[in-house]
């Protein structure tokens, strides 16, 4: 779609088999009341997608998006283009199935609100990059059972300050995945977590090379008796580098290393 339009139907009576591309020329879209199923096929894309948002101020509401329930597709409810986007309103629709509910690109401004990811592979993923300076809010929202995470953060860029609390919040959480994993992604990183249980992971971006991630001090506002590491701590053969992250934890959260070979309680402050 290349217009402003709106695309309106009765609720699950209405089922679109396939999805919708909104292009640049689409700002101020409206997609509410359908049934998606399966998505479509986008460009440079490893599966379909239910819609692909690249204009801005698009609003997706009310609606049922329905993916193939396996994860080995790639598929995805809702996913932006990168830096694009902005104004994106995603609010009261229902998400299940899918690899990724929905994905938002670095730069993308959205508010994803008031509705339900429930049975995905991942609900909910966003990458924050540190050149941008566009935010999310994903709030309101109920996460069931999304076999690997409910929602995932990725910090991108050295030097990044995120609050990923003040995007993520108020949200309900069941099921035995992580709650909100926080992605770190570069060094001198300042991240603030959020009040559900979260998980930072610290990711070796080359293994072959296991130099990037040494954990150097943790703002724990005083407490680190609820610090606890994750299952996922991968040894490699070399030492590390000082990575100089500041993190700001809470009561349930916990850390994974990956691509880290060594932890040291004198780290954590």
């Amino acid at each position: 779609m290349d217009r402003d339009i709106t695309i309106s139907g009765s609720g699950e009576s209405t089922v679109i088999e396939g999805g919708f591309y909104v292009g640049a020329g689409g700002d101020g879209t409206a997609i509410q009341n359908l049934a998606i199923h399966g998505g479509a096929a986008v460009t440079g894309e490893a599966g379909p997608v239910g819609v692909f948002a690249q204009a801005d101020n698009v609003t997706i509401e009310n609606s049922t998006f329905v993916g193939d329930s396996t994860n080995d597709t790639f598929d995805r409810g809702i996913l932006t283009s990168i830096t694009d986007g902005q104004g994106l309103v995603v609010t009261n629709n229902t998400f299940t199935g899918w690899d990724t509910g929905v994905y938002l690109n670095p730069g993308t401004d959205a508010q994803v609100t008031d509705n339900t990811f429930e049975s995905n592979f991942v609900g909910l993923s966003t990458d924050q990059d540190a050149t941008s300076d566009v935010n999310v809010m994903i709030s309101g929202n109920t996460f069931t059972d999304n076999a690997f995470q409910q929602v995932g953060v990725g910090v991108l860029g050295a030097e990044n300050v995120e609050d990923v609390g003040a995007q993520v919040f108020d949200n309900t959480f069941e099921g035995m995945a992580p709650q909100v994993s926080v992605y770190l992604f570069g060094d001198g990183q300042t991240v603030t977590g959020t009040e559900a249980e979260d998980t930072f992971v610290f990711t070796n971006p080359d293994p072959a090379i296991p130099e990037s991630w040494t954990i150097n001090g943790f703002d724990t506002a005083g407490t680190t008796d609820h610090l606890e590491l994750g299952t996922a701590l991968i040894a490699y053969e070399d030492q590390t580098t000082l990575g100089g992250v500041t993190l700001t934890l809470d009561t349930g959260d916990q850390i994974q290393l990956t691509g880290v070979i060594d932890f040291q309680d004198a780290w954590l402050v």
